[in-house]
């Protein structure tokens, strides 16, 4: 797909695409397969020195991730380098996308949409280093008008709009709230304990699904560790039950066919071959019925993916896995079970366990291009005036009796 502008999707920008000096640090583009060796051989020191990394910021999520890019995007990677070493690393990908019905020049991380949580790879978190990042950022030599940055925790949303409003008026900073993660702390405590925490409402759910479970035949639930030699034949097995399934009609599983299960594939078994990743399956006479898949980083279980046949529902299959895996998680001396990330909507199941939860933003940069403004425009004053509308359109609907009716409700037709 060209740019508007006549310029290609994919310029070759050459080994490194763009070289600026920022006082003691030095911060450079690198695109395409210089970007990728870039990644091999820095991504996992960086994310060794940086607290706030998570497994979506590994090479083991990345890396797929940028083998498996389409030709609409553009692997593109900032590095911030000094004292001979490399101190920060931002993987992005640059396209042409439709927003609004509008072509936007795009920058998002590497790894959207299926990174849960990501944060700044700073292995140095002193100031100079966040402003040399962001300072690169901005100077993107592919031209742009959004960098579309989502699931970031609050702290770095603050760090990167702090560095912009002080350096750059013609880039409009957008925060919007995309998700809430519960969380589940368990280092230190039995199950036992933890248990006796459980609101009474939870113990009665979970011991009603165990009774129904066990009326219903021979119920077996194991956790398994894939390793490099089973894990085709396990993915195989979760696909079968994800297709079967609303993710499955959906085409919403992570197993579905196409690029989405070629990287989960992939992802699956690079976690598999350090260790990190836990499969919890449930059986019932012999058929599995039911899966969590979470990998495991830094002492956290994180819930990431959750299917079942539907028929199976009543049984309360996700509840049961869930209280078992933080059982296990307790038992074997884990830190906490995360839930990786929640709907502001339909809150992710972990909430019914825990209050503990962590804020999940994304963030729009905007710039000063006609396109950049459009879409800041369209975004903080056309779309909130809109939503208002309709909301007022609804309430009137809904305020409204049907004067068709011979008996009409005082609610009306809403």
């Amino acid at each position: 797909m060209p740019d508007p502008a006549g310029q290609p999707l994919a310029r070759n920008l050459g080994q490194q695409a763009a070289v600026s000096n920022l006082g003691p640090t030095q911060a450079s583009w690198h695109e395409g397969t210089d970007a990728q060796r870039v990644l091999a051989e820095h991504l996992d020191a960086v994310v060794a020195a940086c607290t706030d990394a998570t497994v979506f910021c590994t090479s083991v999520w990345l890396l797929p991730a940028a083998h498996l890019l389409c030709d609409r995007r553009a692997l593109m990677v900032l590095c911030i380098r000094g004292d001979n070493r490399v101190l920060a690393l931002l993987p992005l990908t640059w396209g042409i996308e439709l927003i609004a019905g509008m072509p936007v020049r795009t920058l998002r991380h590497l790894g959207y949409p299926w990174s849960d949580r990501i944060c700044l790879l700073l292995a140095d978190d002193s100031p100079a280093v966040s402003a040399a990042l962001i300072q690169g950022l901005t100077h993107c030599p592919q031209p742009w008008d959004l960098v579309a940055l989502d699931e970031l925790r609050e702290n770095d949303v603050r760090t990167i709009v702090g560095h912009v409003t002080l350096k750059h008026a013609l880039i409009r900073t957008r925060i919007r709230h995309c998700a809430r993660s519960p969380i589940l702390p368990v280092g230190g405590a039995s199950f036992t304990e933890l248990a006796q925490r459980y609101p009474r409402s939870l113990r009665t759910r979970i011991n009603r699904a165990r009774k129904k479970q066990a009326a219903a035949g021979r119920i077996e639930v194991r956790r398994v560790a894939p390793t490099p030699d089973s894990c085709a034949a396990i993915i195989s097995a979760l696909a079968a039950v994800e297709d079967a399934s609303w993710k499955g009609d959906q085409g919403l599983g992570i197993f579905s066919v196409g690029q989405r299960r070629d990287f989960f594939a992939a992802v699956s078994h690079g976690l598999s071959a350090v260790d990190g990743l836990d499969v919890w399956e449930m059986r019932l006479d012999g058929q599995l019925i039911a899966y969590r898949w979470q990998p495991r980083f830094r002492g956290a279980i994180l819930d990431y993916n959750f299917a079942h046949l539907p028929q199976y529902d009543g049984l309360s299959p996700g509840r049961v896995l869930l209280d078992d895996t933080i059982q296990a998680a307790a038992t074997r001396g884990l830190d906490r079970v995360d839930a990786s990330r929640g709907s502001l909507q339909r809150p992710h199941l972990l909430a019914d366990w825990t209050t503990e939860y962590l804020d999940h933003y994304t963030l729009w940069l905007t710039n000063g291009t006609v396109r950049g403004v459009l879409l800041y425009l369209l975004a903080t004053h056309v779309n909130p005036w809109w939503q208002r509308l309709r909301t007022c359109i609804a309430q009137i609907k809904f305020r409204v009796p049907d004067r068709g009716s011979a008996n009409p409700s005082p609610l009306g037709d809403g």
